[in-house]
């Protein structure tokens, strides 16, 4: 194990404390919406799968009444648009945090990095992340910020600890990206030995709906593997990934040696099994989310060795074994899952000399803005971009761990 980051990384200790809206931990004036993956590059605009959810997220915000009149503030340029992660937040697929969003601090109990935060899911339905602005979804977007907000506030009077929990997700199954209903009913549970038997109807309407929300414990997990990545940012060796992330047009990726700095690529589409009601011919936008940093922590499309269905599911889908991608490319065990034998630490120096790209699994979003979820598949980004990220750091970088 290298001294400095991966022993940073694997002794942070991710605790949900609280939730708050966005505004109040993003430092921005005005009207905003945060995205997932690199920015947008000049002059190119959203793809539309984000289009919708931000024509939603104006409407939930109150600047605009009808998506008409969203769509009209977004051409005018009267929305500020920007990479979730420069404001150490992360979201899934098409999700906007907007400022009124009632994001989850994920912190280190040690104290060691900076907090993250990521959007809550909202519960009952379609979610914002499906990029197809469901009207639905603004009620599901007002329960969250209005009522199960002040549930949860109540119920996190004391952190919650996320690597207990991602052990049971693990435990049941779960990849802890693709997959995290373990996880969710392990929090499920934990919520309701808070909240008590003196229930109200609302907080008991909340836990039913979570056991119908299995990716619920995603965004924390999110949260939680950004936050052990950030821990190796600056440090040696200046090869380990720190972050991966698309935006529906390209993929990027950071390592340790340049942080806040992307290398992107052209986001291809992930590819896997659709929903039994998603079209078959409806294309898939290329990769898109913030939750591709799972897969750069270990988890996600590095885990897949532990969770069979997921696994199983992908399987036409793999040309490599997962459990030898992790093998060769993740640098050393974590303390808190040494009996499983998981690793963590993604070394972009063995992707380029083993030519071999990690695997991420990622949810599949329509294209076109209109048919949301379509289902869930395998990306895996190029070897050359991670070249391209060791050639440009090159004078900063020491000799890659083994």
């Amino acid at each position: 194990m290298n001294p400095a980051s991966d022993a940073a990384l694997v002794a942070v200790q991710p605790q949900w404390t609280r939730v708050q809206p966005a505004a109040r931990c993003v430092p921005l004036t005005g009207r905003w919406l945060l995205h997932a993956g690199p920015p947008y590059e000049p002059g190119q605009g959203p793809p539309a799968p984000v289009l919708a959810s931000a024509r939603l997220a104006c409407r939930h915000e109150g600047w605009a009444t009808t998506d008409a009149q969203a769509h009209s503030l977004i051409e005018r340029g009267e929305i500020r648009l920007e990479s979730a992660q420069q404001w150490r937040c992360v979201t899934p697929l098409a999700a906007l945090i907007s400022p009124s969003t009632t994001v989850a601090v994920v912190e280190d109990a040690a104290g060691a990095v900076t907090a993250m935060f990521a959007p809550l899911g909202t519960t009952g339905g379609p979610d914002l992340r499906f990029g197809n602005a469901d009207p639905s979804i603004l009620e599901r977007l007002r329960r969250r910020e209005e009522v199960e907000s002040w549930i949860l506030a109540r119920a996190l009077r004391q952190p919650i600890d996320l690597i207990a929990l991602a052990r049971q997700g693990l435990a049941g199954g779960d990849d802890l990206h693709n997959q995290t209903s373990g996880a969710t009913r392990a929090l499920r549970d934990t919520l309701a030995l808070r909240i008590g038997a003196a229930a109200t109807g609302a907080e008991q309407a909340f836990l039913a709906a979570l056991d119908s929300t299995p990716l619920y414990f995603l965004t924390l997990w999110m949260a939680a593997a950004r936050l052990m990545l950030s821990a190796a940012e600056g440090r040696a060796p200046g090869t380990r990934v720190t972050s991966m992330a698309g935006n529906g047009w390209t993929f990027g990726v950071q390592v340790a040696a340049a942080p806040g700095r992307w290398f992107t690529t052209e986001a291809r589409a992930p590819e896997g099994p659709r929903l039994a009601q998603a079209s078959a011919a409806a294309p898939a936008l290329g990769a898109i989310g913030d939750s591709a940093v799972i897969d750069a922590l270990g988890f996600g499309g590095q885990a897949l060795a532990l969770a069979d269905g997921v696994r199983n599911a992908l399987q036409p889908w793999l040309s490599d074994e997962p459990s030898a991608v992790a093998t060769t490319l993740l640098g050393t065990p974590h303390p808190a899952f040494l009996d499983i034998g998981l690793r963590v630490g993604m070394d972009a120096q063995r992707i380029v000399e083993r030519n071999l790209p990690p695997l991420v699994t990622l949810g599949m979003v329509a294209a076109d803005g209109i048919d949301g979820l379509l289902g869930r598949g395998v990306y895996r980004p190029p070897v050359e971009v991670f070249g391209r990220a060791i050639a440009s750091v090159s004078g900063e970088l020491t000799s890659p761990s083994t």
